[in-house]
């Protein structure tokens, strides 16, 4: 019997926050910026900018193995860019290398960086 009024009393509870969370106001989206005189410019793939954007995803596991991947789709692999060398990227890679007649290792040494526009 306690049990039962435990458990009545505890789901009481979370319907009330749950009704209280969506009572609540909404915040208004934030105005747009007002636009600035300099044009900032998309991270360049392989920039230390880039790895930076992919280090702020925390889905992303390893930020240069994600410039990696984002370079490969850009040269038309249909890669998920997770920071993982995983199976599918290293099969992207020794198929992007033998494409452009590189030695077909799967890893990425300077002259496939280089292919990749990463240097």
């Amino acid at each position: 019997m306690k049990r039962q009024i435990l458990f009545v009393t505890s789901i009481a509870v979370c319907l009330s926050l749950l009704f209280i969370v969506s009572c609540a106001p909404k915040a208004k989206p934030a105005a747009p910026a007002a636009q600035t005189t300099s044009t900032a410019e998309a991270p360049r793939p392989g920039s230390a900018a880039a790895e930076l954007e992919f280090a702020k995803d925390p889905k992303i596991k390893d930020p240069k193995v994600a410039v990696i991947q984002d370079a490969l789709n850009r040269k038309g692999a249909k890669l998920e860019v997770d920071g993982v060398m995983g199976r599918k990227t290293k099969r992207a890679l020794r198929k992007f290398q033998r494409e452009n007649n590189l030695k077909a290792t799967g890893k990425l040494d300077d002259e496939t960086r280089k292919a990749l526009g990463l240097i």
